[in-house]
């Protein structure tokens, strides 16, 4: 037991833990400024932004991209193209998702053709069975599907008919009479 009143050092065994005294270090530091004030500093950090190095790094990322060339494509062949789709389909409408699966889905000489309505019966049928189906399927490749829902077979019946594997309702909601019976 300690018998002395002043404040214990360290612990022997006996009641509460003593706090342990340890200097504070400051949280803030002095600033640091650059050697000549801030319009060196504004000129420092403008030559630093436009280093070679980082225009070099972020041309090769740009070279990365590849959606980069298709945001530079030229506009009025797009559009044209969807013009196409439109006129070839006799919808109105057409998703999207449809027309751009087909631009990317066609080899560039097709596309231009069809745009330009410059293309042949046989093309300009591949691009409606492609509108229709959803799915690209060249006489030497490998068939791929770019959208499904979307495709038009089911735009053409969606009054009467859900997309397959798509509920129409509640899970079992055929078991049910429909109210108007």
């Amino acid at each position: 037991m300690r018998t002395d009143a002043g404040p214990r050092t360290r612990w022997d065994g006996c009641g509460p833990i003593p706090p342990v005294s340890t200097p504070q270090k400051s949280l803030t530091s002095p600033p640091i400024t650059p050697r000549g004030g801030p319009r060196r500093r504004r000129r420092r950090m403008i030559e630093t932004h436009l280093s070679r190095r980082l225009f070099l790094g972020g041309a090769s990322a740009a070279a990365l991209m590849p959606g980069a060339a298709l945001a530079q494509s030229d506009g009025r062949k797009t559009l044209a193209f969807a013009a196409t789709c439109r006129e070839l389909a006799g919808f109105d409408t057409i998703p999207n998702a449809l027309v751009a699966g087909a631009a990317r889905a066609f080899p560039d000489e097709d596309r231009t053709a069809l745009a330009e309505k410059t293309a042949s019966p046989d093309l300009s049928k591949s691009l409606l069975k492609t509108l229709y189906t959803g799915m690209y399927s060249p006489e030497d490749g490998d068939p791929t599907r770019f959208a499904y829902a979307e495709a038009l077979m089911y735009a053409a019946v969606e009054d009467s008919l859900n997309v397959p594997s798509y509920c129409g309702g509640v899970p079992g909601y055929w078991a049910e009479k429909p109210v108007s019976a």
